[in-house]
């Protein structure tokens, strides 16, 4: 038994070895940089065989009935959207309509892929390849939500300060373990009448204290007219000049590494927020000096106000992105003036102006 059983062992082993010897190389490409198709024969091919680079635009030429279609559409496209189907769940396997394998005995390289129907179509002309396939919208959501804004006048990345971001630039310009801090808005005020409306609706919300040069003074101890006189605002103001009033929206001792202390000053910025529509001032004090950081929430650089990237700016079939001069159609009509006065030299009674020449011709 023993020596039957190694002399079958040999056998198979002799046997294998033989297989590999007789078996001939294979070269297949990398099917990360070709499409791989080995005997295709989808209506008119006859076992077709070929390795499409990727990355590059193939075109496929030929006389009718040549096999170009089966070729793309029904074996590359069919294959290639049959397989992305296929690793979807269940679920939603069965919304989608059954694709049938192609009639091929080898694919590789290839990814869920996209074709344009071969159909004629009303022609437009605002449509390009991109709304035609319908990607546009996806590449219009995709800018909108990744897109990054820039000053043209500093080149500088523009930016929205939500409570979380300012927190964190406090944070890093903390040198020790708590920072004294002011939060505070600025209001604009025009005339005496919106002054004292002002101080009354401060009273009314609970702030009673504003900055005067770099001095907190608190509402309950002074009148209206006193704070008429501090902010140097003129009895019988036309409203032409605008004054500020700085309102203290909250002072505290600000630990980085307290929660706590973190949840009041995100709650006192968005308070600020509200109050201000969307502007904050984080004043610093170190002693006797004081560095003031602003802030808002809008894209505000270099005295510009930006417009937040949003889908619709994307498109140019819409008015709010559309090109102001061409309105989307990428040509405009104008007036070439060298088409007008061909020759320069002559005057206007010698036919200088060749629309002129035109209509005379037409009257006759």
């Amino acid at each position: 038994m023993k020596v039957t059983k190694n002399h079958t062992h040999l056998k198979q082993k002799i046997k294998i070895n033989n297989i590999k010897d007789n078996a001939e190389p294979v070269n297949i490409p990398d099917p990360r940089k070709f499409i791989i198709i080995k005997g295709a024969r989808v209506h008119n091919l006859k076992n077709v065989s070929i390795d499409i680079p990727k990355n590059k635009l193939i075109v496929f030429t030929g006389v009718s009935g040549s096999g170009k279609s089966s070729l793309v559409f029904d074996t590359v496209y069919a294959e290639g959207q049959r397989r992305y189907v296929e690793s979807l769940s269940s679920y939603a396997r069965q919304f989608l309509e059954r694709i049938n394998k192609p009639d091929v005995d080898f694919m590789a390289g290839l990814a869920p892929s996209m074709a344009i129907e071969q159909k004629t179509k009303i022609k437009n002309p605002r449509s390009t390849v991109g709304t035609t396939t319908e990607i546009y919208d996806y590449l219009r959501l995709l800018f909108a939500r990744i897109g990054k804004t820039y000053s043209p006048v500093s080149g500088t990345l523009v930016k929205k300060d939500s409570p979380e971001s300012i927190i964190e630039e406090i944070s890093r310009l903390s040198v020790s373990d708590k920072i004294k801090l002011y939060v505070l808005i600025n209001m604009p005020v025009k005339d005496e009448t919106e002054l004292n409306f002002r101080i009354s609706d401060l009273r009314s919300k609970g702030f009673y204290r504003i900055l005067v040069d770099n001095s907190l003074i608190d509402l309950n101890d002074v009148t209206e007219e006193e704070v008429r006189n501090i902010i140097n605002i003129p009895a019988g103001s036309n409203g032409v000049s605008e004054h500020f009033i700085t309102v203290l929206i909250d002072r505290m001792s600000f630990d980085p590494a307290d929660n706590e202390s973190m949840t009041r000053l995100n709650d006192s910025i968005e308070l600020a927020y509200r109050e201000s529509e969307g502007y904050v001032t984080v004043r610093i004090l170190n002693g006797d000096e004081f560095t003031d950081h602003l802030f808002n929430k809008y894209l505000e650089q270099d005295g510009i106000r930006f417009e937040e990237p949003e889908p619709r700016l994307f498109s140019f079939n819409n008015p709010f992105g559309a090109c102001e001069k061409c309105q989307g159609f990428s040509r405009t009509m104008d007036i070439d003036i060298d088409l007008v006065i061909p020759d320069k030299r002559k005057s206007i009674f010698n036919g200088a102006i060749s629309v002129f020449q035109l209509l005379n011709i037409l009257r006759i």
